[in-house]
């Protein structure tokens, strides 16, 4: 498959401690795919997706993840 070009939109540094979530889009050739990363001590998890209706049960995929991993670190 050829590369192909996309325009990064909507990068969002979140406003929490340590700006541990991003999101960001790449957009191109009627396409669009929405990027999720968490960052959690030295492990990073993401997601993404062109299904924008499922955008929310992603995000909530991978902060259940980070959640688990601290009360892990915890214990």
């Amino acid at each position: 498959m050829p590369a192909e070009d996309f325009a990064v939109t909507g990068r969002l540094w979140s406003a929490f401690p340590a700006a541990d979530r991003l999101r960001f889009a790449l957009v191109g050739h009627g396409n669009r795919y929405d990027f999720y990363i968490r960052r959690y001590a030295n492990t990073l998890t993401w997601t993404y997706g062109d299904d924008r209706s499922a955008e929310q049960v992603r995000r909530q995929v991978v902060d259940d993840l980070i959640n688990r991993l601290k009360v892990l670190a915890d214990e």
